[in-house]
């Protein structure tokens, strides 16, 4: 179903968000632990960065393709949205971490980044919930069918070995 393929694709883009902003905060801690007269700047592998950021896309574009209804359209475009606006975020931190504002980075995270990432956090949860929803619902229909064919395999049965003892008796 596309709901389960869906719920699959949420999921993943849900687990490099998290690893892209995990990665975010721990740069910010490295950066906080080593501030000071002699500190020095974490190292920011933008590369990795890149690829989660690239990945998230990707499956983000997946996603779209397993979409069924309008509301699975409208949290995609939403999530869509916040997701590029926390990417942007995240990058002007990193611009703050590069020029060694830590402390200015730090009130950026708390004011700006983090809640953002809130925000496309229960995005990415309410698409998850939209199509387990939908994974959900379509396991009940099977259930139900399987139920109904199962009553009419018995029923089809009776009439047939009634029909037999019928036809013995003529």
């Amino acid at each position: 179903s596309s709901d389960l393929a869906g719920m699959g694709l949420a999921a993943k883009s849900r687990l490099t968000m998290s690893d892209h902003f995990l990665r975010i905060q721990e740069l910010l801690r490295v950066a906080q632990a080593n501030s000071g007269p002699k500190g020095s700047q974490p190292k920011i592998d933008k590369a990795a960065l890149v690829a989660l950021e690239t990945s998230t896309r990707k499956v983000y574009d997946h996603y779209v393709l397993t979409i069924v209804n309008q509301a699975e359209r409208e949290g995609a475009a939403e999530l869509a949205k916040a997701r590029e606006e926390y990417l942007q975020l995240a990058h002007d931190l990193l611009d703050l971490l590069e020029q060694g504002k830590t402390v200015q980075a730090e009130t950026f995270n708390t004011e700006k980044l983090k809640p953002l990432w809130d925000k496309a956090r229960e995005q990415i949860n309410h698409i998850v919930d939209l199509n387990q929803e939908g994974v959900i619902n379509a396991m009940v229909d099977v259930q139900s069918i399987a139920t109904a064919n199962m009553r009419l395999s018995v029923g089809a049965l009776l009439l047939a070995a009634g029909l037999l003892n019928l036809f013995r008796l003529i």
